[in-house]
């Protein structure tokens, strides 16, 4: 499904989502990855809902975002409560929800300037 045009002020707007890809300025990258307004993370350790637990301040860089958009794959699920208990602790705020209204809420909330940034998980 397109979203948005990919050259939105040079932010990482998610130009179109399908299952298991996003692309993101053109460029397609499989979920697993972490995005900020201007910095992506392919690499990123945290790709399957049972790897929540491991997040926390120093899992996200200095520039760390006041909420973290969380898709939790094709179908929201939610892990134990104990699982997010690193965002909690850095004060990061955060929503789960699945992959498709994840990358909606991205975009929704770069295009009002706020300090987000967006985890999208692959499914199991």
């Amino acid at each position: 499904m397109k979203m948005v045009l990919d050259d939105a002020a040079d932010l990482n707007m998610i130009g179109a989502y399908a299952p298991g890809e996003v692309r993101i300025r053109g460029a397609v990258h499989s979920t697993g990855l972490l995005v900020y307004p201007r910095r992506i993370e392919a690499d990123c350790p945290i790709r399957f809902l049972e790897q929540l637990a491991n997040i926390d301040a120093t899992s996200l860089p200095e520039e760390a975002p006041d909420i973290l958009i969380i898709g939790t794959g094709e179908h929201q699920r939610f892990p134990p409560a104990s699982a997010l208990r690193g965002l909690i602790e850095a004060r990061i705020g955060f929503e789960l929800m699945d992959n498709a209204a994840a990358c909606r809420t991205f975009n929704i909330l770069l295009s009002e300037g706020r300090k987000a940034a967006l985890l999208l998980l692959a499914d199991d």
